[in-house]
């Protein structure tokens, strides 16, 4: 008996001088970290939203809360950890749990909780949030604005507006007018600090749109819209900004004389569409996209007087515009000239050319031919 409780004593003293090296051995885990965020939204259904990140190692095993963060609300004005409990959200991958939830217009107090079977309850940072209160939803005019390349007709709508109203849920118009409501188009310098305000024209709004076709000279724009509602006031679009490129017109003219008695002047009008580019120059020359009137004028260059309008004609889907006119023998100077709006009036170069009496010889060369022939048959 004396052995057995000799040896029992050897063991229990050796493993007491062991214990401390294996406590030694034994790391507990890191104390977990809870930080929270919150963001506000107004303009969503859930207008506050809730995003806690948990750190460390939060061994919950066998809790009824593992993996679950609660979240709460409060009054920023209370020196309390915020205690209105709002929901929970299961810890996700990367330790983050999210929550989303619609609270009234006021200032807040955010916090969340977390409770661990090991550390017990872990407190997350508060955070101080304000849900403002929405003004009255307004009706909104927006504006688009497009510009049409090229030179497609003599007058020109270069530039299309497209005015969009839209009038938020529930609006009820107490004008008391039978028409729709009027959108007014304005152009303006885009230099000035001021909203555009020489009126470009009017348009009425069908199915919620306004537009409006105008011709714009070359150059810069500030374009606006603007529309006078009841309730609503004088609404007025953000204004957009256009650039209209220098264009001209490049008439090539070319004269045709047949000979005869009175001969047959054939006058064409090649006409091209350049874009004048002040950097890298005049771009390559295109076909006008729609008919252009091109007037051809003629007359005797050695007199001191302006050419005489001769006639007019459209040109085709080449750009080409011709005429045919009678005249006697003589010396005559032509010309081309195509006005537009709003880019201007073009003309072609001066062409100088010779109409030639018809000479005897040839004449009676032919009538001796006839002749011959007229007797040969018989």
């Amino acid at each position: 008996m004396k052995k057995l409780i000799a040896l029992a004593s050897v063991v229990l003293l050796i493993f007491l001088a062991a214990a401390p090296a294996y406590a030694a051995d034994i790391i507990p885990p890191a104390q977990p970290v809870l930080t929270l965020k919150v963001t506000v939204d107004e303009t969503c259904k859930t207008n506050v939203r809730f995003e806690a990140l948990l750190n460390g190692s939060p061994v919950t095993f066998g809790s009824d809360t593992a993996g679950m963060i609660d979240f709460y609300t409060g009054s920023p004005m209370l020196c309390v950890y915020p205690n209105i409990y709002l929901g929970s959200a299961p810890v996700g991958p990367g330790g983050v749990a999210e929550f989303g939830t619609w609270q009234e217009a006021g200032s807040y107090a955010g916090g969340a909780i977390y409770k661990s079977a090991l550390y017990g309850t872990v407190f997350s940072n508060v955070v101080m949030y304000e849900v403002k209160k929405l003004p009255p939803a307004q009706p909104v005019l927006k504006l688009e604005a497009k510009v049409i390349g090229g030179i497609s007709a003599n007058k020109m709508d270069n530039v299309q507006l497209t005015a969009t109203l839209i009038l938020p849920d529930g609006y009820v118009d107490m004008s008391m007018s039978p028409l729709p409501p009027k959108v007014d188009f304005y152009s303006g310098n885009p230099l000035l600090d001021m909203y555009p305000n020489e009126l470009l024209g009017s348009a009425f709004v069908v199915d919620g749109v306004a537009k409006l076709n105008t011709a714009l000279k070359p150059g810069d724009y500030a374009l606006g819209a603007a529309c006078s509602l009841i309730p609503g006031g004088r609404i007025y679009a953000p204004q957009v900004y256009v650039s209209i490129p220098k264009l001209a017109l490049n008439i090539d003219l070319k004269v045709d004389v047949a000979s005869g008695a009175k001969a047959q002047v054939t006058l064409k009008a090649a006409v091209r569409v350049v874009e004048l580019k002040p950097v890298t120059g005049t771009a390559a020359a295109t076909v006008p996209s729609g008919p252009l009137k091109i007037d051809f004028y003629v007359g005797d260059p050695r007199l001191n007087m302006p050419l005489k309008y001769a006639g007019s004609a459209m040109t085709d889907r080449s750009g080409n515009a011709f005429i045919v006119i009678s005249q006697a023998p003589g010396t005559y100077a032509a010309y081309a000239v195509c006005e537009t709006n709003p880019y201007g009036t073009f003309a072609s170069k001066t062409v100088n050319y010779r109409v030639s009496s018809s000479p005897i010889v040839p004449v009676f060369f032919d009538f001796w031919q006839r002749f011959f022939k007229l007797f040969s048959l018989a």
